[in-house]
């Protein structure tokens, strides 16, 4: 299991290379799974967690075409 984090990009940034990883038959559940974290802001300025999205890849070279190609 290989985890990529992708930082900084909107949701809407994140659901076409979902779609664009959909139509090369990658299916989510099998060969990939994410999960979109959005920003938090808290009280003090020195908490803010920015947005992210963690993809998670069941085969290296699924990861690493993913990572050539996206990032």
């Amino acid at each position: 299991m290989i985890e990529i984090v992708v930082e900084n990009k909107q949701v809407t940034e994140i659901l076409p290379m979902v779609q664009s990883m959909r139509e090369r038959g990658w299916v989510q559940g099998r060969d990939f799974d994410f999960t979109y974290h959005p920003a938090e802001y808290r009280y003090t300025w020195d908490q803010t967690a920015e947005q992210r999205t963690v993809f998670t890849f069941y085969r290296e070279e699924i990861a690493t075409v993913f990572a050539l190609t996206y990032l």
